[in-house]
């Protein structure tokens, strides 16, 4: 039995991973602040510091014993500043890179990444493909495209695979979300009345996961059909694509399902609008000065627009990774309404 070293696993796909491998795997997790599963060994470091933080006993210690490393560990903030993301995603990735280097008996990394490294691109994403010039949406997207490239030449002397996810809702068996992110909060948004527009298109879709394909995905081309070298888009199927307007639609109906008090209060439905009215909204809000409008409007702008740039993403290599394992993604529409039902509940997190 190999040892596996994952980062970020007190996050929704390192924990799923960590779960799944538990018995199959001896499991060190690396944190920082939060806490991974008690079921993994636990070793305090940080991705941000070199040798991950360890002395340099711990550093040995670990680096003979490692035979797998997957990466999960990320700064998934949309507005956080430029510096934070590349501290967290690409200074981060390139120390991972470097202890792997170190472990004499290393057999593959696995690093996951995200689908919007395509920024502002449009058209047919193919995995294979990572430079353009289209620009991004937010620092995020922008700090993984700089960690792909970084990984782009490592691969040359080390066993590497990308999972590139699109948004990861929820579990699909009983919808909950274990970490809050910015879709949550959008939601959270529009359920309160407090969404004026949102950028896009009538024919925009929506990419969206469940945690569960996310974790049967990765666990299984990571463990069973490694190929360093490839990049995977983890998206969901064409056919389950959502437009926005009927996206939009779904999310009121299930509102009104779940809590009696949302028709009563008659929220309208935010209209779709082009990016440069968008824009224009920004900037009045931000010359207004009115607090909650301006966080309304800076959360949305953060990531909505990329609805304004219609794209696809091929999964040739996941597809043909996962044939014939029984892995298949839930559509959208079947586990959506048990994600509503625990956003609701636990109001947005707020009741745990």
């Amino acid at each position: 039995m190999g040892t596996l070293l994952i980062t970020g696993a007190s996050g929704t796909i390192g924990r799923g991973l960590a779960d799944r491998w538990r018995f199959d795997r001896d499991i060190l997790a690396l944190h920082h602040r939060n806490h991974p599963p008690a079921y993994c060994g636990r070793v305090q470091g940080d991705v941000t510091q070199p040798k991950l933080g360890l002395g340099r006993e711990d550093h040995a210690a670990l680096s003979s014993r490692v035979t797998e490393i997957l990466h999960c560990a990320a700064l998934t903030e949309f507005t956080a500043s430029r510096e934070q993301a590349e501290r967290v995603n690409v200074l981060g990735t390139l120390n991972v890179l470097a202890f792997g280097r170190d472990c004499r008996k290393l057999e593959r990394i696995g690093v996951l990444s995200t689908a919007y490294v395509a920024g502002r691109r449009r058209g047919l994403i193919l995995e294979r493909e990572l430079e353009h010039r289209a620009g991004f949406v937010n620092v995020y997207e922008q700090s993984k495209y700089r960690m792909e490239q970084k990984l782009r030449q490592a691969m040359k002397g080390l066993p590497i695979a990308v999972y590139r996810l699109s948004t990861v809702a929820a579990s699909a068996r009983n919808g909950r979300v274990e970490r809050y992110h910015a879709l949550d909060r959008a939601l959270r948004l529009f359920y309160n009345g407090l969404v004026p527009m949102l950028p896009g298109w009538e024919t925009s879709a929506i990419d969206l996961i469940s945690s569960d394909y996310a974790v049967d995905a990765i666990a299984h081309l990571f463990s069973r059909r490694f190929q360093a070298g490839k990049t995977y888009h983890i998206v969901a199927p064409e056919t389950d694509l959502i437009p926005l307007p009927e996206f939009l639609n779904l999310t009121a109906d299930l509102f009104a399902r779940f809590d009696r008090r949302w028709k009563s209060r008659v929220v309208a439905q935010p209209p779709i609008v082009p990016l440069e009215t968008f824009r224009l909204l920004e900037r009045s809000v931000e010359r207004a000065g009115n607090p909650i409008l301006r966080q309304v409007v800076r959360t949305t702008g953060a990531f909505v627009p990329q609805l304004c740039y219609d794209k696809r993403f091929d999964s040739s290599n996941m597809r043909r990774g996962i044939r014939g394992a029984g892995i298949e993604p839930r559509p959208l529409r079947d586990f959506y309404p048990a994600f509503i039902r625990h956003c609701l509940r636990t109001r947005w997190g707020a009741e745990g």
